[in-house]
């Protein structure tokens, strides 16, 4: 019994921070045999999410959450233990000769009737622990490809406006010198030279806006605020020309929308066992016994509860209004995600780049229950669109 107990292992704090130098310290273990990282590697918006899911410091609890949920439905799973009790009585004085002894083995029986739902919503809380996980994956993932893209944006439009200010300095240099010539009046130089300072600050704006960005990704990559990369040019994706094949799968793809879905059958399953929870508390099992005068019996014992007062009234109206909130909370999150894809057309006009991950070969479908059993860059590779 001591060699199954599981034994005390200590794990301290760090002592100081984890933040690589440099990309080719990342984690870099990429669902397909792409070459390692160098620090002179050029990364594409895909590899940028990926990297995010990877290295987050925010997703290195993740592991940590899932093992969580794997425990408290192995908690959930385990069957009631048998209970042993054992008396003896000692004898002090009087016309007995034998001391005497009693022993009984019992079992709870409620809890088994209980069982199976109460596994069954265990199982569908695991589910949707793991889904509400990979949704947080998502979302890592497709900031740190918007950061991406606004950096590889900004980058082009300093480059514009640094060109823009030399071409406005070399004008205002023209017209300062014709000025001097008597050939312009140097009131001529206002407009450029207000044009001028206009777009040092609009450059300077930029550089700022780059530069939050880049400590914002470098945040999310675990790298220190200083690291620079090399971005590949982000790829624009066409708009479909049909929405409704994406509208009807979205249910079943959405990670967030799959975790509702398990967390209303976890509740539903939690109605149930509280239904069955209406039956009374009963303990069964075999009682042996000797009393003083060294007679020995034996025979079936049972404990039950009197359903007088409290028979789980609470509890069946406490996880019925659970369920009623999740049906609630459901069909609200499937309207907002109905509403966004159906909006889509409406702002593609307006979007210049749009990078999405590509499925990988080896994610084939999956229905939702199982879909989010696998590891961690096999499930991050089943995002296949625009609309998830």
């Amino acid at each position: 019994m001591l060699a199954g107990c599981a034994r005390y292992a200590a794990e301290p704090l760090a002592t100081g921070p984890h933040l690589a130098a440099d990309v080719a310290a990342l984690n870099d273990e990429f669902p397909d045999s792409a070459p390692a990282l160098t620090s002179t590697s050029q990364l594409s918006i895909d590899q940028i999410g990926l990297l995010a899911i990877l290295n987050d410091p925010d997703m290195a609890s993740e592991f940590g959450q899932a093992e969580q949920a794997r425990a408290a439905r192995l908690t959930s799973l385990a069957l009631p233990n048998p209970q042993l009790s054992f008396a003896a009585m000692a004898l002090l004085s009087g016309p007995a000769s034998t001391p005497s002894y009693a022993v009984s083995l019992s079992q709870d029986i409620a809890s088994l009737i209980t069982y199976k739902p109460r596994a069954a919503a265990a199982r569908a809380q695991f589910g949707a622990v793991n889904a509400e996980l990979l949704w947080q994956e998502w979302q890592v993932a497709q900031q740190a490809r918007l950061l991406a893209v606004d950096i590889y944006g900004a980058d082009q439009d300093i480059k514009i406006r640094s060109k823009m200010i030399v071409i406005l300095n070399n004008e205002l240099t023209d017209v300062h010198s014709a000025a001097e010539a008597g050939n312009l009046d140097l009131s001529d130089e206002a407009p450029l030279r207000v044009a001028a300072a206009s777009a040092e600050s609009d450059l300077a704006a930029a550089r700022l806006s780059q530069l939050q960005s880049w400590q914002s990704l470098d945040a999310l990559l675990g790298l220190e605020p200083s690291v620079r990369f090399s971005i590949i040019a982000p790829i624009a994706a066409s708009p479909p020309a049909d929405i409704t094949p994406f509208l009807s799968g979205l249910p079943a793809r959405r990670p967030d929308l799959v975790a509702l879905q398990l967390g209303y059958d976890a509740a539903d399953e939690d109605v149930r066992a509280a239904i069955l929870a209406q039956f009374p508390a009963l303990s069964i099992g075999p009682a042996f016994g000797s009393d003083t005068s060294n007679v020995h019996s034996l025979g079936p014992q049972m404990t039950i509860d009197l359903p007088v007062f409290d028979r789980n009234q609470g509890g069946v109206a406490g996880a019925d209004a659970t369920r009623d909130v999740l049906h609630a909370q459901y069909q609200a999150a499937l309207d907002a995600a109905a509403g966004q894809v159906q909006s889509s057309p409406s702002i593609w006009p307006h979007a210049y780049y749009r990078n999405f991950p590509k499925r990988h070969p080896s994610c084939s479908p999956m229905p939702y229950r199982t879909k989010f059993e696998g590891t961690l860059h096999e499930r991050c590779c089943r995002q296949e669109n625009i609309f998830d």
